[in-house]
């Protein structure tokens, strides 16, 4: 059973705005990390919005809005460069779009570093990882955002976490480089 009958545009918007509102820093954090730049990442919400929105009728309950709406930002994200290599070599060009809505020229570079590892790694974990420590979503939420257990969410982050330590160049992680990797992701990409 969908969410109320909603008689009208206005009671539909309504709706609407209460349940996205408080969501909409984490979003814009989430869809910021997977595009790279603020443009991209305006782009990926707009569109993220305007399909919740049209769809929002057939939601069956409140309780699923975040889910569904971090779903459809992924969704889009991986149809729009599912005829791309976009987590291929890397690319000068690109590093310095990314570079240039950044002030900090050592930020910007290790900002650049960090893209290109997260890039390397699985798709699940990336996104796991993205969703928790970027957009602050609990463990209970990612998992209904990937449809998986809390097991294999903490699994997929721990694993996440690691790689990353892994691919930056370190041979064993720590768990103080483990945090270290958690405070720099957040303080990069917000």
């Amino acid at each position: 059973m969908a969410l109320k009958a909603v008689h009208t545009d206005l009671e539909k918007q309504t709706e609407f705005m209460e349940l996205y509102t408080p969501l909409n820093a984490r979003l814009s954090r989430f869809c910021e990390a997977l595009t790279k730049n603020r443009e991209d990442a305006r782009d990926l919400m707009s569109d993220t919005i305007l399909t919740a929105f049209e769809h929002f009728d057939q939601l069956k309950s409140k309780e699923a809005f975040l889910s569904y709406l971090f779903g459809t930002a992924s969704n889009i994200f991986k149809n729009k460069n599912r005829q791309k290599k976009w987590w291929g070599v890397f690319e000068q060009k690109k590093a310095e779009e990314v570079s240039g809505s950044y002030s900090d020229a050592e930020m910007s570079t290790d900002l650049s570093l960090l893209y290109h590892t997260l890039s390397k790694m699985p798709e699940e974990q990336k996104m796991a990882l993205l969703l928790f420590e970027v957009s602050g979503l609990s463990i209970k939420e990612i998992c209904e955002v990937q449809k998986v257990g809390e097991s294999a969410v903490k699994s997929r982050i721990s694993r996440a976490r690691q790689e990353l330590v892994k691919l930056m160049g370190e041979k064993k992680p720590k768990l103080s480089t483990l945090r270290m990797v958690s405070m720099v992701l957040n303080s990069f990409l917000f």
